[in-house]
């Protein structure tokens, strides 16, 4: 049981169902969050463009296919902005526990939250949040602990010919550690790309912190930061960079956002043997790629905010 126990609770009602209709709803659940992860500007025709773009998009469409959870982490994290930015217990709450159904995607992400509630929020909402998820996390885990941490350090199920748990390493895991090491380069040389990639991270976060909400930008930096650095990432998991990192890219550098949308596209275009041997070294150089251009546009925003032209009342979206 590779779901962690907390992502059980959400997954039991599917139990009554049927395989077909349980997989169904997955996906309807998957297709929701996908429409809800898409800004609304005052333009209704771009709109209706990310939206397509993203539901159409190869990593949405693998997803549909493999009937992966997805979905799952792209609306924990809608409610983990909206709930920070509202300043709501118990919708934060609820969208942690949702959106570390897949952890190694969301674990930076996570941190800062919890950093900045602690530094910002009300003592009662800090006691509120934590009771939440504490008590949701420690109950679970007394239910299907055992089965989750088997799985983790006594199991090593055989994936397609994967010898490895979870893929961890193999042809289907997307982060910087896999993706160097099946180039065949030294270790000493992926933990200093793996330190880099930490030290430039938490040094972005120092000098351009997040001002009273957590914007779009910022959770896409740090997923795409939590996945280059996890231990293991499958590759069906870039549906979520695609949905929080690139579609939302198109109100703030359009031709970026084109961009990253086009090469998010290009697999259609491949062969099935480039698909097999290359994907995931594809998906890993994507991400990547989302992680430098929007740490250069958190970076850019902040130096914009505090240059001398830029100090009136500000207006617009978040």
């Amino acid at each position: 049981m590779f779901t962690p126990p907390w992502g059980v609770l959400f997954l039991l009602p599917f139990g009554f169902l049927s395989f077909r209709d349980s997989w169904g709803i997955i996906s309807l659940v998957t297709l929701i969050s996908l429409v809800m992860s898409v800004p609304r500007l005052s333009n209704k025709k771009l709109d209706v463009m990310g939206t397509v773009l993203l539901i159409l998009s190869f990593p949405a469409l693998r997803n549909l296919a493999d009937g992966n959870l997805e979905g799952l982490v792209v609306g924990g994290i809608i409610l983990m902005l909206l709930g920070y930015n509202s300043s709501n217990p118990l919708v934060l709450s609820l969208g942690v526990l949702l959106a570390t159904v897949k952890f190694q995607e969301t674990w930076l992400l996570c941190l800062v939250a919890f950093y900045l509630i602690w530094r910002r929020w009300p003592t009662f909402h800090q006691g509120l949040v934590f009771t939440i998820i504490g008590v949701t996390v420690i109950f679970s885990v007394l239910l299907w602990g055992r089965d989750w941490v088997k799985a983790f350090v006594l199991n090593t199920p055989n994936m397609g010919g994967l010898s490895s748990a979870m893929g961890r390493g193999t042809l289907i895991d997307i982060t910087a550690s896999a993706a160097l090491g099946r180039l065949g380069l030294p270790l000493w040389f992926i933990s200093v790309t793996w330190i880099f990639l930490l030290g430039i991270t938490l040094w972005l976060l120092r000098h351009h912190p997040p001002a009273l909400s957590i914007s779009w930008e910022y959770a896409a930096f740090l997923v795409a930061a939590s996945m280059l650095l996890a231990p293991y990432v499958s590759g069906n998991s870039f549906l979520t960079i695609v949905a929080i990192g690139i579609i939302p890219l198109l109100r703030r550098n359009r031709f970026a956002a084109i961009a990253l949308i086009i090469l998010a596209y290009l697999p259609y275009l491949m062969s099935k043997n480039t698909l097999y041997y290359y994907q995931s070294y594809y998906w890993s150089f994507l991400l990547f790629v989302v992680w430098v251009v929007v740490g250069h546009q958190i970076a850019t925003n902040q130096h914009r905010a505090c240059s001398p032209r830029n100090r009136g009342p500000k207006s617009g979206m978040m």
